[in-house]
């Protein structure tokens, strides 16, 4: 759907496709800031009626775990390997855009065994107390955390000039967004398992609630 065969011996192919490649906007129309994207809106995606169907049911579903789990895992493959980030953007959340970001270490240095609290402190054979539950199972963190900050306000590659770009620097940018449509289609088809090996059913269920009422005192 997304994924296309470019010629990396050619600066004139890997321009054209970087060149004629779809943007969208980073945050909203007003920020002006662009970056790599695909339209992902459910008429793009070559699927048949049953399909669609399907889909608008999926999207009424309450406990649907396609996007917390099949869409994350990919979306966190891609971040991993190119230190970029992604995300849903527009009014319906049709587009899949690129967004800047980078790995930041946390300063923490230990963390509970019991509630899995986490501390700044260093854990020390008299003094490995957990702040939050009390208990003396605090020990020190095996390496530091790391937790990827993105910065969907920023552009990426809105001014690009690839004449300005060697052609290992030109060729690296074309892996870049190919690997982006890569992960586009990996959605994509991951969406179309999830629709024919799954079906929408109805079920009941009771809630419990708690209210307060004034009774007579006997």
């Amino acid at each position: 759907m997304y994924s296309k065969k470019v010629d990396l011996r050619s600066r004139k192919a890997m321009t054209e496709f970087l060149e004629n490649h779809f943007r969208y906007n980073t945050m909203n129309s007003w920020n002006r800031s662009t970056s790599w994207a695909n339209n992902v809106k459910y008429y793009k995606l070559d699927l048949t009626s049953e399909q669609q169907d399907k889909f608008f049911e999926l999207l009424s579903c309450e406990d649907s775990i396609f996007y917390d789990y099949y869409v994350d895992d990919h979306i966190r493959q891609f971040r991993n390997e190119t230190g970029y980030d992604v995300g849903f953007n527009g009014r319906s959340g049709g587009y899949l855009v690129m967004y800047d970001g980078k790995w930041v270490t946390l300063d923490y240095k230990s963390q509970c065994s019991s509630c899995f609290q986490l501390s700044y402190a260093e854990a020390k054979e008299n003094d490995c107390r957990c702040g939050s539950c009390g208990k003396d199972t605090r020990v020190n963190l095996s390496k530091p955390m790391k937790h990827f900050q993105t910065y969907p306000g920023r552009s990426i590659d809105q001014d690009l000039d690839c004449e300005e770009l060697s052609l290992d620097e030109l060729r690296d940018k074309v892996k870049l967004v190919c690997r982006f449509d890569k992960l586009c289609d990996d959605i994509r088809d991951e969406l179309v398992y999830y629709l024919d090996s799954h079906e929408v059913e109805e079920e009941e269920y009771t809630v419990t609630k708690t209210r307060k009422v004034f009774k007579e005192v006997c």
